[in-house]
C-alpha cells in the first residue's frame, strides 16, 4: 500500500510570497522591458502562486536578455518539473550548473528530475552534490530518501531520513518518510509511534494519516485504520491512494 510518490511540500525551499500577482514587476517592465531581474521576479511570483506555465514565459524572457543567469535557469527547471517535463527541466539545471557548478539548488532540482526519469544513481549523486555545497539542506536528504524509496532501496532511504532529521528534527515529511521506511521492514509498532508523533506536530498532513492507516491494517487494527484513511481524505479529497486503501480495507 505504501508508496514514495507523494510530492513534497517545498514551501521551505520556495517561501510563500505576499505578492499574489506580479503588478510591481509589470510596471517596471513597462518602463524597461529589458530588465532581466524584473522578468525573473515576475516569474518567481507566478511560480510560488502555482502558475507554472506563465512562470516559464517570464523566466524565458529573463534568460533571453541575460543567458548567464543561473537562478533563472534553476527556476525555469523547477517550473518544468512542476509540469512534469523532467527531461527539459534537467537540461535547464545543467545550463545553470555550466554557469555556476556550486549552485546547490540546481543540483537539488537536477536530482529530483533524474529521480522521476528513472535514473536513481545519478539522482543520488546530484543530491550528494547539493549536500556537499550546503550540508544543512534537509530537503536534499528528504528528496534523496524519497527517490531511493521509490526504487526499493529502503536501507539507504532510512539513512537519508535520519540525516534529514538530525538537521530538522520536526520536519513532517522526513518523519513520515522515516515511518514509511520502517514499515517496509515490518517495524509497524515503531512506525506508528513516529506517525502519532508527526500528527501531534502537524495534524494536517494527509500522507501521515494514510500511512498510519496502512500500518494499523498490517497489525489488524481495522477500525482505527478506517478512521485514519477517512481523516486523510477529509484533508485531501483528491488523495487517490488513501481512497483506494479505504475501499480495500472496507472490503476485508
Amino acid at each position: 500500500m505504501t508508496d514514495y510518490h507523494s510530492p513534497l511540500n517545498d514551501s521551505h525551499l520556495y517561501p510563500q510570497s505576499n505578492q499574489l500577482v506580479p503588478d510591481s514587476n509589470d510596471k517596471e517592465l513597462t518602463i524597461n522591458p529589458n530588465n532581466s531581474k524584473a522578468w525573473f521576479e515576475r516569474g518567481y511570483s507566478l511560480f510560488i502562486s502555482g502558475h507554472y506555465s506563465e512562470a516559464l514565459i517570464s523566466f524565458d524572457n529573463a534568460l533571453t536578455i541575460n543567458p548567464d543567469y543561473p537562478e533563472a535557469w534553476t527556476r525555469l527547471g523547477d517550473s518544468l518539473s512542476k509540469l512534469e517535463k523532467y527531461s527539459n527541466a534537467l537540461a535547464s539545471y545543467d545550463e545553470a550548473l555550466k554557469i555556476d557548478p556550486e549552485w546547490y539548488e540546481a543540483w537539488l532540482g537536477r536530482g529530483i528530475a533524474l529521480g522521476w526519469l528513472g535514473r536513481c544513481d545519478e539522482a543520488v549523486r546530484s543530491f550528494d552534490n547539493a549536500i556537499r555545497i550546503f550540508p544543512f539542506l534537509s530537503l536534499a536528504w528528504i528528496y534523496r530518501g524519497n527517490t531511493l524509496g521509490r526504487f526499493g532501496r529502503f536501507h539507504e532511504a532510512l539513512y537519508s531520513y535520519q540525516k534529514a532529521l538530525k538537521i530538522s528534527p520536526s520536519h513532517t515529511v522526513a518523519l513520515n518518510g522515516l515511518g514509511k521506511s520502517l514499515a517496509h521492514f515490518g517495524r509497524h509498532d515503531v512506525a506508528l509511534e513516529i506517525y502519532d508523533y508527526t500528527i501531534r506536530i502537524n495534524p494536517e498532513y494527509p500522507e501521515t494519516w494514510n500511512n498510519r492507516g496502512i500500518s494499523l491494517c498490517e497489525i489488524g487494527h481495522i477500525d482505527e485504520a478506517i478512521s485514519s484513511f477517512e481523516r486523510a481524505l477529509a484533508l485531501d479529497p483528491e488523495y487517490n491512494e488513501a481512497r483506494e486503501n479505504l475501499e480495500r480495507v472496507l472490503n476485508i
